[in-house]
């Protein structure tokens, strides 16, 4: 699947010299080792692939490069340089609206608070309220799902049952609706 797509794809654009087959080799190059579970050259490839993504001055390359260039972090288990990278992608993508993007980074951003850093409950709110304005400006209703139900397991984690059942039953609607239809591209 993924893994020989990316080995293709590297193979294909290796040694173009535009900026633009730079960040596609970087790119593809980046994703075989994460895919490999091969963190440091992850971590090497990274950096390229930001490098290269800066060079082209595309803000929608560079704001997806920021969106999954750190996740490498997250299996290392360095969730907070992660949030870090995170909270700057968020704000870039938003700032150049790259909303699709921007939509990721909250709904990771809130994983990462559920699953692993115990944030506030007022940094959660924000992050919703953040995502439903993102979600108006592109109509992919199924990120604020995605976001309400880790929201809940946030609250279940918490032992705020109340408020997670709350969060859930939200989060219900949007799975009925777009499991069959989202799930199959």
């Amino acid at each position: 699947g993924a893994l020989k797509y990316f080995k293709v794809s590297a193979k294909t654009v290796y040694g173009c010299t535009s900026d633009l087959g730079r960040y596609m080799f970087f790119r593809s190059k980046y994703y075989i080792c994460y895919t490999k579970g091969n963190y440091i050259e992850s971590e090497k490839f990274s950096n390229f692939f930001f490098e290269a993504a800066i060079k082209t001055g595309n803000s929608a390359l560079i704001g997806n490069c920021m969106s999954v260039r750190g996740s490498y972090l997250y299996k290392h288990g360095i969730y907070d340089m992660y949030e870090q990278l995170l909270l700057k992608a968020k704000e870039y993508n938003i700032i150049e609206e790259n909303y699709y993007e921007a939509c990721k980074n909250i709904t990771n951003l809130v994983s990462v608070y559920t699953y692993t850093l115990t944030e506030s409950r007022d940094t959660i709110n924000e992050l919703l309220k953040e995502q439903k304005m993102v979600v108006n400006r592109i109509d992919l209703p199924h990120f604020l799902y995605e976001s309400l139900y880790r929201i809940g397991i946030y609250h279940y984690n918490k032992n705020e049952l109340t408020e997670a059942i709350k969060m859930l039953r939200h989060s219900i609607a949007g799975v009925k609706e777009f499991l069959n239809t989202e799930c199959l591209f």
